[in-house]
């Protein structure tokens, strides 16, 4: 009897060894591989670490950028696989909606607005006679969305024979939006934002993530209960980027 009880517990000994070398294998294999965004994309490092880079190397100032990531932050969490939508009960799998962006805004997307009674503007997801909802870290829509989906990258140009699949390529998006999407002068002065005399460092975040969201995100567009919630996203990316002992 003492005999198996040993027996067991060698067995037992066994189990929960191979179970801990597994779990082991597996951290160690997410750390090597990366995290996977939620289109199922491998992300390394993590999206805003590379927005960080990528836009300091274009010579972006660090207001400027916390600026952008606040409003991305909350139109996306900074996810460059979202896709408009994510937060419905019934949202389908994301390729089952890449192959019919249309269907889904008809089917899913508007069906859920008009049931909360949520107002969209129906012809801004429209382009080239389809509905395109918003994707992206920037959320594009419509035409912009469909210009994202057929962007050259090499000519800097648009072309509906190319079909960028790997559309939720932060990179992609990022070099769509610098070098197509708005005018060199826009990104010359925007890139440039450093405080003003008698401007602490919060200020001129707030300052970038206003001129950002009013004049790229949603141009012209002011309303103080969708700029409040960006421009504090902005402080916090800026403090953590800047700051590497911050904690909110």
């Amino acid at each position: 009897m003492a005999a198996k009880k040993k027996s067991r517990k060698r067995i037992i000994k066994a189990v929960n060894l191979i179970y801990a070398i597994l779990l082991i294998s597996c951290v160690v294999g997410m750390i090597i591989s990366g995290v996977k965004n939620n289109f199922g994309n491998t992300v390394t490092p993590e999206p805003k670490d590379i927005i960080w880079d990528y836009l300091r190397e274009e010579g972006f100032s660090d207001y400027s950028i916390a600026g952008m990531i606040g409003c991305w932050t909350i139109e996306s969490h900074c996810d460059p696989g979202t896709i408009e939508g994510d937060y419905l009960p019934d949202f389908p799998s994301r390729e089952m909606i890449m192959k019919d962006l249309n269907n889904y805004c008809i089917s899913y997307l508007f069906p859920y607005y008009k049931k909360n009674n949520l107002s969209i503007n129906r012809d801004a997801y429209m382009s080239h006679g389809k509905y395109y909802p918003g994707i992206g870290v920037m959320q594009l829509t419509g035409p912009r969305a469909y210009n994202l989906i057929h962007y050259d990258r090499k000519n800097k140009t648009v072309d509906p024979h190319i079909h960028n699949k790997d559309w939720n390529s932060i990179e992609l998006q990022l070099d769509f939006m610098l070098h197509y999407d708005r005018k060199e002068e826009f990104w010359e002065s925007y890139k440039n934002i450093e405080p003003e005399p008698g401007e602490t460092e919060e200020d001129t975040v707030k300052r970038a993530a206003e001129e950002f969201f009013s004049s790229y995100e949603m141009p012209g567009n002011h309303e103080t209960r969708f700029l409040d919630p960006r421009q504090e996203s902005a402080i916090q990316a800026y403090n953590e980027a800047i700051y590497p002992d911050y904690s909110e």
